[in-house]
């Protein structure tokens, strides 16, 4: 590594706490925060990135990142102009950091993205180039010909060879552009979140609150930097507290995942956060033998968020891993999205997650209600309460009124915290940030698209506005049916399962996606083992819900589009169902 002199730090426990919230009060930027933390504790380990997951690779101390960020930012002044957007298309490493962290220092705007697939590159990101009106590329050098011509690459090593000494930390307002943080969502027509320095700072005042981190707190991540929840709850959040942040790639969790717990047992750690599935794909792929060679005593918080948490994987992680020393109580299930920077809200840590078993068929009609009968209820997990200032509230869609406690709606939100808005997007922005409630004279409130309702404090969330079926005039959200599919076929393991209202002969016909590995695939010359998963799919639901399946399409493992961060992309399933690109084992329609 050219650009910065490296340390290897042995893990040590934490120390005892100090005051995490002790913080110079004029900062309006976390480049300030950064050179105050280094200014008070230049030797405190900072970052170490482990290779492969498993040994300390590069690692730097507060001083020493603080200088290198510097020099990042000295070539980036060199080759761009102020306020200029930079993409920074980088895997997890020192160089993105740097890359990002340069940009903010410098005054210019970072547009993190994915990287490119080398079978399928150039058109999300070049969407995502033209919207940000993008004038750099910072990227490895043998990636540049994945990109779009038209971008001009750099490398980071190249910049600060050339950068001159003495480049000065650009003045930023609160309200000024931090950087451009791109969501999810169809890649015809990308929308970057404009998160303001004000709006960040807010969001990491509020996760450390409610998580309760500071200095002693040791950051265990495999998540990807481009990603929101990767990039600002962890490493942004670790950094803003004066933490230590433990960093793999996301490839070595993925092929396998106990070398983030390994590393959580190694270094100590006492926060790490991921979606659902990661919990899940620990308990499948982990054996006991591996279990018990860990030690999980000093991990305090577990976030769980960026898809529905399931109560049945809190559980089953928490039974499983009790015997190296973690607690069920460690778990933190939170909700948030990158509109409103990351984080909205979360439990504290220590605190149970609060479970509602809920009666399905009232959850249909968008009512709150308890199950009577177990049998047919649908457990959901609450994700905790707003923190500080933010306030939320749950609104009509249709009639943008404010729901009655007993009712499902929309979440509305607003606060420091929320984004300024779409770049570029001036339609997208006023209907999305800056929507008012009908009676009232409150706004604005950014409508997050997802649906819940409030109890106890607590936010739950019960679906995705835009993913709902309504059939015959019922709504169905397709986390119920989803759950139900899971519940009933057991040996889907992991694989994913979808389920989507498909336009078809002037109606819509519910389709349900199951994912199967190749071995329980059934696959056979006559299909019988296929049309036998069918059915039950379709008893499952019927059942359940009443409510008939049109077909039943059976995928292999990886076969339903997701985003970077795995998050099933339904509507993109549908989409590729649709023009005949998601080549399934088995499709079976009717009874």
């Amino acid at each position: 590594m050219s650009h910065a002199h490296a340390t290897l730090y042995a893990p040590a426990r934490p120390q005892p706490p100090e005051d995490p919230v002790w913080l110079p009060a004029h900062a309006t930027t976390l480049i300030e925060v950064l050179e105050w933390r280094a200014a008070l504790h230049p030797g405190r380990p900072a970052l170490t990135f482990l290779e492969r997951g498993e040994q300390p690779r590069t690692a730097l101390s507060y001083g020493e990142l603080l200088a290198a960020l510097r020099r990042a930012a000295a070539g980036l002044a060199a080759e761009t102009d102020s306020r200029d957007r930079v993409l920074i298309a980088l895997p997890n490493s020192l160089d993105f950091v740097l890359g990002f962290l340069g940009c903010m220092h410098s005054g210019r705007i970072a547009v993190p993205v994915a990287m490119p697939n080398r079978k399928r590159a150039g058109f999300a990101l070049d969407a995502i180039a033209r919207n940000a009106e993008s004038r750099l590329l910072l990227a490895r050098a043998d990636d540049v010909p994945l990109f779009p011509a038209r971008l001009r690459p750099g490398t980071l090593d190249a910049l600060m060879e050339a950068a001159s000494p003495g480049q000065e930390r650009h003045g930023a307002a609160a309200e000024n552009t931090a950087f451009l943080q791109y969501t999810s969502g169809s890649t015809a027509a990308p929308k970057g979140a404009t998160v303001t320095h004000g709006g960040l700072l807010d969001n990491l005042r509020g996760m450390q609150r409610t998580m309760q981190t500071g200095g002693y707190s040791v950051f265990v991540s495999w998540l990807p930097l481009f990603h929101d929840m990767g990039l600002i709850a962890n490493l942004l959040h670790g950094l803003y507290v004066g933490g230590h942040v433990i960093m793999m790639s996301p490839a070595v969790f993925a092929q396998k995942p106990l070398r983030w717990l390994m590393a959580i047992s190694q270094f100590r750690g006492t926060i790490a956060m991921a979606p659902n599935f990661a919990y899940d794909l620990c308990v499948e792929r982990i054996t006991e033998a591996e279990r018990d060679a860990l030690d999980l005593g000093e991990w305090q918080v577990a976030v769980n968020a960026a898809e529905p948490v399931n109560s049945d994987t809190l559980e089953r992680f928490s039974a499983f891993f009790a015997p190296c020393g973690f607690r069920a109580e460690t778990f933190l299930p939170a909700y948030g999205l990158a509109e409103a920077t990351v984080f909205v809200s979360g439990i504290a840590p220590r605190e149970a997650p609060l479970v509602e078993g809920l009666d399905a068929e009232a959850l249909q009609r968008k009512i709150v209600r308890h199950a009577r009968d177990p049998a047919e209820e649908l457990r959901l997990v609450g994700c905790g309460r707003p923190y500080g200032d933010e306030e939320l509230a749950i609104v009509s869609p249709k009639s943008r009124r404010r729901c009655q406690p007993d009712q499902i709606g929309e979440i509305w939100l607003r606060g420091r915290n929320v984004a300024a808005g779409y770049h570029g997007r001036t339609r997208d922005t006023k209907h999305v940030f800056q929507a008012e409630i009908e009676g009232e004279n409150s706004g604005p409130w950014l409508r997050t698209g997802d649906l819940g309702f409030l109890r106890d404090g607590q936010v739950f969330i019960a679906g995705r506005l835009k993913d709902m079926l309504i059939i015959d005039g019922r709504n169905h959200y397709p986390q119920d049916l989803e759950r139900t599919v899971r519940r009933k076929l057991p040996e889907l393991g992991r694989g994913a399962v979808v389920a989507a209202a498909v336009p078809e002969d002037g109606h819509e016909s519910v389709v349900v996606f199951v994912e199967l590995r190749a071995g329980r695939s059934g696959k056979t010359s006559d299909g019988a083992a296929g049309r036998s998963i069918s059915d039950r799919v379709r008893a499952a639901v019927s059942d359940n819900h009443d409510l008939t399946v049109g077909k039943v399409v059976i995928l292999p493992i990886g076969g339903v589009p997701r985003t970077t961060s795995g998050k099933i992309q339904r509507a993109r399933c549908v989409q590729r169902y649709r023009q005949g690109r998601l080549q399934p084992l088995h499709e079976h329609s009717g009874w």
